[in-house]
């Protein structure tokens, strides 16, 4: 508990400095307000979540989280701000050195909130995590996360498939592949059969990317991803299909 508040105490300074650098950055303001909700400072909390909404009106992530941190006590909570906290926001221009001590007291604080949680929940944790960190750039730290879901859970898809996108991202196309192939051993999900597609798109595997692609959809006919896919791979197919012009 002592080290869980000593990395609260750490986020919250690196938060309160950024702040200082930046006040009219809403995310800053934001992540205060998350890891002062965590630290159990209630006030100090609800205070930066008003200043986030401040700059940011629309931010329903921090209406959401000051609505379950300001309800009355026995009023009706709304079902949207029971669920668990959001992770804190992650900004490109965030330094390196702090930047990677904000992780490490973010699993520091995570290991210790699921250690008792059952292995799904806790995987999905990770996962939620690596894909944020892949979506602002920072490939190895999210792998990193898709490794340890894979090992809290090893009944679990997800990470493997979540794998497969990153190496996807970084151009490592075989174990791109791998990955996937693994991930759909277990259980199958459009996620999966559109990473292959994508692959075999790139290799120029049309029959093998249109085939990925209808499984894909079959799971979900509604997916954008594999419908954007679906229409990449008819333009390929008209293309490869016209005439040669003639001299």
């Amino acid at each position: 508990m002592v080290a869980a508040r000593r990395g609260q105490k750490k986020a919250a300074e690196y938060f309160e400095r950024a702040i200082q650098n930046d006040p009219s950055d809403s995310d800053y303001h934001f992540n205060l307000g998350v890891t002062l909700t965590q630290a159990g400072d209630r006030a100090g909390a609800v205070r930066e979540l008003h200043t986030a909404l401040d700059r940011r009106p629309n931010d329903a992530e921090a209406k959401i989280l000051l609505d379950a941190l300001t309800t009355p006590a026995g009023a009706v909570v709304p079902s949207s701000a029971t669920s668990k906290p959001p992770l804190e926001r992650i900004e490109h221009n965030y330094e390196e050195d702090a930047f990677r001590q904000m992780t490490t007291q973010m699993e520091s604080w995570a290991e210790q909130q699921f250690a008792r949680s059952d292995p799904r929940s806790h995987a999905r944790y990770h996962v939620e995590l690596g894909k944020e960190l892949l979506a602002h750039g920072f490939t190895t730290e999210a792998e990193a996360e898709f490794h340890h879901a894979a090992a809290v859970d090893p009944s679990s898809s997800a990470p493997l498939t979540a794998l497969a996108e990153a190496y996807d991202a970084r151009g490592d196309a075989s174990e791109a592949r791998t990955e996937a192939e693994a991930a759909l051993r277990m259980r199958e999900s459009a996620e999966a059969y559109l990473v292959l597609a994508r692959l075999d798109l790139r290799e120029n595997k049309m029959e093998a990317a249109a085939q990925n692609i209808n499984r894909a959809l079959q799971l979900e006919p509604g997916n954008a991803a594999g419908q954007e896919l679906k229409r990449t791979l008819a333009a390929k197919l008209a293309e490869k299909a016209q005439p040669l012009s003639q001299p």
